[in-house]
C-alpha cells in the first residue's frame, strides 16, 4: 500500500450487521489520522457476541509501518484495573482483606501507614500525594530505573491530602504502595504474579508488566507534536500503568473482569460501586476499586482511561454489558484527540 495514505484492516469477527455499525467509526477515525490528529489507532468494538477490530493509520512514523491489530501500546492506567483484579482475587482466597493497612504489609513505609486500608489504595482515598507530577519531568526521558520504594519515598513524608477514607483524589502513588503490598502478600514479583493470575489464565499473550518496553515490532510508536517519544523505561510507572499490551487482550481483559469471570459476587459489586470523583482532572465522574464510571451520550459506562505522552487508551462497557469499546491510538492527548475519542465511544456505546 502507498505510504502517503492510511491502512485501513478490518478483522472480523462478527457479521455483516456489526460491520455496517461500525462504518461511522471507521469515517472517524481514519478522518483523524487524515487530519494528522493522531497517526494511527486500533479500535475493538463489541456488541452482544460480535466484535470487530479496526485498526488504521501508521504506527511507526519513521518507517511507515501500518498499524495493525497486533501492536502494543502503552496502556498507562488500565494497567490499574488488571492491579485491581489481581488484589480482589488474593482477597476472595483470604490471603489478604480490603481491611488490611499499609503498616500491616509495609511497615514503616508511610507514616501514616496504620491509618490507610487497601481499601483505600484501591478506591484512591487514601489521601496520599501523586508522586508522578514531581517525577515525570526526570523519568521520562527514559535513562532511570527506579525501584517502587523510591517512588513512593517521593511523597512519602509529605502531608496526607485529606483523612484516609474522607475523600477521593486519583493518585498514582496508591498504585505503587498496593503493588509493593502484593508482591509481600504473593511472595512474587509483580510482573510474574500478573502473568500466573491474570495474563495467563485469560489467554493475554501480548500483555505484560514489563521494566523495560521491547522496540520489537509488533510495536505502536508513541508521538507528541511528531516527535518519537516512546520511552523505553516503565519503571516509574510500574503498578501505576507500566503494562505493555495489544489492544484485542486489554478488550478481552475487561470483557472477561467486568462480566464475573475474574471476581464475581460482593467482590465485583463493590469494585463497581462508584465514589464520586473528586479530581476534576480526569473523566471519571465516579471512581470504584480499580474501575471507574465516564458519561457518555447514554448513560455511564465503566472502565478505565489510561494517558501518558504519546499514547492515550479508553476501555469502557455499557452499563448494561451489552456494548463495549477499547480504542488506543499514539499520539499525546490533546483538545482534538479527546472530541475523536468521545465520538467513537458515544458512536460504539449508544
Amino acid at each position: 500500500m502507498n505510504p502517503s495514505t492510511p491502512s485501513q484492516s478490518l478483522a472480523s469477527a462478527g457479521g455483516t450487521a456489526l460491520a455496517e455499525e461500525v462504518s461511522s467509526i471507521r469515517r472517524v477515525v481514519g478522518g483523524a489520522v487524515e487530519s494528522d490528529v493522531f497517526p494511527g489507532a486500533v479500535v475493538v468494538v463489541r456488541r452482544g457476541g460480535q466484535s470487530r477490530t479496526l485498526a488504521v493509520g501508521r504506527a511507526d512514523l519513521a518507517t511507515g509501518d501500518p498499524m495493525t491489530a497486533a501492536d502494543r501500546f502503552q496502556i498507562a492506567s488500565l494497567t490499574k484495573s488488571m492491579v485491581a483484579a489481581v488484589a480482589l482475587k488474593l482477597v476472595a482466597q483470604g490471603r489478604l482483606s480490603l481491611s488490611d493497612t499499609v503498616e500491616k504489609w509495609e511497615p514503616a513505609l508511610l507514616p501514616r501507614g496504620a491509618e490507610i486500608t487497601v481499601a483505600d489504595l484501591l478506591g484512591q482515598t487514601s489521601g496520599l500525594p501523586d508522586y508522578t507530577p514531581i517525577v515525570t519531568a526526570h523519568y521520562v526521558s527514559g535513562q532511570t530505573s527506579t525501584a517502587p520504594k523510591a517512588l513512593v519515598g517521593v511523597v512519602a513524608n509529605r502531608p496526607l491530602m485529606f483523612s484516609p477514607g474522607s475523600q477521593s483524589f486519583y493518585s498514582n502513588t496508591n498504585y505503587v504502595v498496593l503493588g509493593m503490598i502484593l508482591q509481600k502478600v504473593s511472595h512474587e514479583p509483580l510482573a510474574t504474579l500478573l502473568q500466573h493470575r491474570l495474563f495467563g489464565p485469560l489467554g493475554l499473550r501480548s500483555a505484560s508488566l514489563a521494566e523495560t518496553r521491547t522496540r520489537t515490532p509488533p510495536l505502536a510508536h508513541g508521538y507528541d507534536h511528531g516527535r518519537d517519544v516512546t520511552n523505553p523505561e516503565l519503571t516509574w510507572l510500574w503498578a501505576a500503568g507500566g503494562v505493555v499490551s495489544n489492544v484485542g487482550d486489554v478488550a478481552r481483559f475487561f470483557d472477561a473482569l467486568l462480566s464475573g469471570q475474574v471476581v464475581h459476587g460482593a467482590l465485583l459489586d463493590r469494585m463497581l460501586t462508584m465514589r464520586r470523583e473528586t479530581n476534576h482532572n480526569l473523566p471519571y465522574s465516579g471512581y470504584g476499586l480499580g474501575v471507574g464510571a465516564i458519561q457518555t451520550n447514554c448513560g455511564p459506562a465503566y472502565g478505565a482511561t489510561g494517558d501518558i505522552l504519546g499514547f492515550h487508551t479508553y476501555a469502557l462497557t455499557a452499563q448494561n454489558g451489552s456494548r463495549s469499546v477499547v480504542i488506543a491510538e499514539n499520539a499525546s492527548l490533546s483538545v482534538a484527540v479527546n472530541d475523536q475519542l468521545s465520538t467513537v465511544i458515544n458512536d460504539a456505546l449508544c
